[in-house]
């Protein structure tokens, strides 16, 4: 979740504590904000696993290029481990 989106569902969550008669039937508030105080809690962590991950595939690249034979250890077990797919932007040249 980025910034706004963080901004938004707090301010989300307080208009609705202070108008609870605008409060869908099927949203339980007291849930809705357990659900953004572990997002918020979570991020964070994610942003140091990040950080971590990032610093663990750029020893892998330096490892790999680095010893001799590494980067074929490298390719036979990098298929455990497929990346998410980055999106792609298609352009018409017609």
């Amino acid at each position: 979740m980025g910034d706004k989106s963080i901004a938004f569902v707090s301010k989300a969550l307080e208009l609705a504590a202070q108008n609870p008669i605008l409060v869908p039937a099927y949203l339980d508030l007291s849930e809705a904000k357990k659900d953004f105080k572990l997002t918020q809690n979570l991020m964070p962590i994610e942003q140091e696993l990040l950080t971590l991950l990032r610093a663990v595939e750029d020893v892998m690249m330096v490892a790999g290029s680095d010893v001799p034979g590494a980067q074929a250890v490298y390719d036979e077990l990098s298929s455990r481990f497929p990346r998410r797919a980055s999106r792609t932007i298609e352009t018409d040249e017609s």
